[in-house]
């Protein structure tokens, strides 16, 4: 679909543009749709993530250590997950939240042998690795905790100060 618009200025007033309306666009690294919603960015993001699930693969195949797959796990699978996390995460769906987490759970049963029926919490525990969850809201909070603690952008004081 296209929108024909008069754009008009001093230096060509009858020039006519043809602008496309798009469903779904990417900005910075990160996909929008038309519906303002996370769904299409957090399929990607997944879809992104599991793609390097098969170099983990592949190391635990040649014989790393878990600690050697675990920083693999950390330096390129994780970044992916949690990348300008501060924008959407109060923003998802807890079936996005979900779909984030079953890579992480996959992550960790490709490191270690642990069982299935092992629960989730002990496994983190064992892993020595953080919920998803709760480490995008750190990032999230340290990110406007330092925003609003900034005196570039904030030059003025929230606090009151007593004469």
């Amino acid at each position: 679909m296209a929108v024909l618009v008069q754009l008009t200025s001093h230096f060509c007033p009858h020039h006519q543009a043809q602008l496309n309306i798009m469903s779904t666009f990417k900005l910075l690294g990160l996909n929008f749709d038309a519906s303002l919603s996370w769904s299409v960015y957090i399929t990607i993001i997944a879809a992104k993530a599991s793609k390097r699930l098969y170099f983990l693969k592949q190391l635990k195949r040649a014989g790393l250590p878990p600690q050697q797959l675990l920083h693999f796990y950390a330096t390129v699978i994780r970044p992916v997950l949690e990348y300008c996390a501060p924008v959407w995460h109060y923003a998802i769906t807890r079936s996005q939240t979900e779909q984030l987490k079953s890579i992480q759970k996959l992550v960790i049963h490709i490191i270690y042998p642990f069982p299935r029926c092992m629960s989730y919490s002990s496994i983190l525990f064992v892993a020595e690795l953080t919920i998803l969850e709760s480490s995008r809201d750190q990032l999230s909070r340290s990110f406007f905790q330092d925003i609003t603690h900034s005196p570039i952008l904030f030059p003025l004081s929230f606090t009151s100060s007593s004469t």
